[in-house]
């Protein structure tokens, strides 16, 4: 096969590797434009500010979590996550009757945790969530208490392996 044929047989197969992958990609970018047309008319809500919150400080933990295999709880950067996440999950069980909280707090999250949390996991998420947070002293955790920053680590470790991240 001489080189000329070859680099036109490539050229046809990655046109048509491209052609094949456009409507994924179609898909792809029609469900970010309705999450994100959901999440813009939910974003004046203190709720869904907070499940942003959340989702970004959950995000980085993963990422902290994954790359060392445990959350360094010595490193300031994984506790300033871990107050974020505290912070931001603190009215949880205040509005454990308000179906409204928990919707727009839940698309939030979704929307801001990176395919970490979805529609599907996000009920059980938030509760484990709100459970973490409840038992929890934000002062405590700012003071770098070692019990309570080792038992909120432990939890949320064990909530990342729960996500199978």
């Amino acid at each position: 096969m001489s080189k000329k044929h070859f680099l036109t047989s490539a050229a046809v197969v990655l046109l048509m590797l491209a052609f094949s992958v456009m409507p994924v990609k179609a898909q792809f970018s029609e469900i970010f434009r309705q999450a994100h047309k959901t999440v813009s008319a939910l974003n004046d809500t203190e709720a869904c500010h907070k499940g942003q919150d959340a989702g970004k400080a959950l995000k980085s933990i993963q990422r902290k979590y994954r790359k060392n295999k445990s959350l360094n709880t010595t490193d300031e950067a994984v506790l300033k996550d871990m107050i974020r996440l505290v912070e931001a999950c603190s009215d949880l069980n205040a509005n454990l009757s308000a179906a409204s909280y928990w919707r727009d707090f839940g698309a939030g999250l979704v929307y801001s945790s990176g395919g970490l949390v979805s529609t599907n996991n996000q009920g059980s998420v938030i509760k484990d969530l709100g459970d973490m947070s409840a038992d929890v002293s934000v002062q405590k955790l700012s003071e770098a208490d070692e019990e309570t920053v080792n038992e909120l680590a432990d939890n949320i470790e064990s909530l990342l392996r729960k996500l199978g991240r």
